[in-house]
């Protein structure tokens, strides 16, 4: 006998409720219909965008569905009544019954809706926004490292340059306070030397990993004012996270609104701006 699938099936699958029998059904239908499997990426399509949606993409999400179902005649006042009774008795055929794509852009409207509520009444704190943004800068000195030491004549720095490497050795490897000391032995040792500034930078990320807020905040302020340093959007982006994590919503906007023009941060930081 044919089965007639509607919305409740779809969400039966999507959330893996349905017993073995009945997923190899629903699977095997999908696969000889493609207006099914249609309507199930569709829904599928709209729970992955919330999930995944910050505030402004979130709203271009709901007005997305609610131009389709004003395309889908949904808000239209006259309904035949042989829509009105296949809507209430639920058993309108995806193969050949436009209403259960009416149906279809309504749940997900309606759950669009729902999870706007939740998502703007659960605001995230600064702590966790903090949480979220912050990760490890790669390892970008290393090569440098190479360079310098494949230099001929370089003299008596050859050993700094050693604990240097051994600092971000040990940095990459998570030891992040053996990474903090080796890194303070090249400073010492180092002076003038143009690598000190990547010292100080990756030094600040491993304070950062040990909960010296301070510390790291004071080495980063010094880089985000050096227009030379190479990577000074990396430290501005690091120092907007810490100032966030202060709950200093005024500092961390300023940096991240001056990120929002660089090419390397423009997307994370307008993301984030849009989550405070």
């Amino acid at each position: 006998m044919e089965k007639n699938y509607n919305i409740d099936d779809i969400e039966s699958f999507l959330n893996q409720e349905m017993d073995a029998a009945e997923l190899a059904a629903f699977e095997k239908e999908m696969t000889n219909n493609e207006t099914l499997k249609t309507e199930v990426d569709f829904h599928d399509d709209v729970v992955k965008g919330i999930k995944n949606a910050g505030p402004m993409a979130f709203k271009d999400l709901v007005a997305g569905v609610h131009s389709e179902m004003k395309g889908e005649g949904f808000f239209e006042e006259r309904v035949t009544d042989k829509v009105e009774e296949q809507t209430a008795k639920k058993e309108a055929t995806v193969r050949s019954i436009s209403m259960f794509r009416k149906l279809a852009i309504a749940a997900s409207f309606a759950l669009l809706l729902t999870a706007g509520w939740f998502m703007f009444s659960q605001q995230s704190t600064p702590e966790q926004l903090f949480a979220d943004n912050f990760q490890i800068h790669q390892d970008v000195l290393s090569l440098e490292i190479e360079d310098r030491l494949a230099e001929t004549g370089f003299g008596t720095n050859k050993e700094a340059l050693n604990n240097l490497q051994q600092g971000i050795n040990e940095y990459t490897a998570g030891n992040y306070q053996q990474a903090i000391n080796q890194f303070s032995t090249f400073q010492s040792a180092a002076g003038e030397d143009v690598l000190v500034d990547y010292a100080h930078f990756y030094k600040a990320i491993a304070l950062i990993k040990t909960k010296d807020i301070s510390k790291a905040q004071e080495i980063l302020e010094k880089l985000a004012m050096k227009p030379s340093f190479p990577l000074i959007d990396d430290a501005n982006w690091y120092l907007a996270l810490i100032y966030l994590k202060q709950d200093n919503k005024r500092g961390a906007t300023f940096i991240l609104r001056s990120l929002s023009l660089s090419d390397t941060y423009k997307e994370r930081a307008t993301n984030l701006l849009d989550n405070f």
